[in-house]
């Protein structure tokens, strides 16, 4: 029995990446952690460099994963505006990670402009951010940061139900600290 739960957990882990939603409870799915966070730096979509180890200890950081074919992704990027334009003040950082690759790479740019979002957008052409920080590469899928750089909460797929708890965790992660 204990070989064919280590298969079954093997064969999970080694699924390639996904489109899709988190759980249906309500509550973000995401495994809460407490671990270093590797900030990269890339390109955004108008060739300014995004180098996130200057927002490191400073800011609360949202990463995001999505691609242009992920219907899911697409429901969840509103709701980023909303809090870049709320929060960005406060000290959030958002940078969206685009997955897509050759064949769809080049409706990235388009689509973000269509769609009026400023928040940062960087293609990962090359896959090295994926592969350091969502090495499964899925999509929908975020990382939180807080201030002193450690990830707070991985966070599989997105359900529109679940902006309001992430909107809570956010405003507490940004509150500032008591002295």
């Amino acid at each position: 029995m204990h070989r064919i739960v280590l298969t079954l957990i093997s064969i999970a882990l080694a699924a390639p990446g996904a489109c899709g939603s988190s759980n249906p409870s309500g509550t973000p799915a995401g495994e809460v952690v407490t671990s270093n966070f590797e900030p990269f730096r890339a390109k955004d979509l108008d060739g300014k460099t995004v180098n996130l180890a200057e927002s490191v200890g400073r800011d609360v950081i949202f990463v995001s994963f999505w691609a242009t074919y992920c219907e899911p992704c697409k429901a969840e990027m509103p709701f980023l505006q909303r809090f870049e334009d709320t929060y960005a003040k406060d000290g959030l950082t958002i940078v969206s990670v685009a997955l897509d690759g050759p064949d769809t790479s080049a409706e990235v740019a388009p689509y973000i402009r269509k769609q009026g979002y400023t928040f940062r957008v960087v293609r990962d052409d090359s896959g090295d951010i994926a592969q350091s920080l969502n090495p499964t590469s899925t999509a929908p899928f975020a990382i939180l940061v807080g201030r002193d750089g450690r990830v707070v909460r991985r966070i599989t797929g997105f359900q529109p139900s679940e902006a309001d708890h992430l909107e809570a965790e956010l405003k507490s992660l940004l509150a500032p600290t008591p002295k």
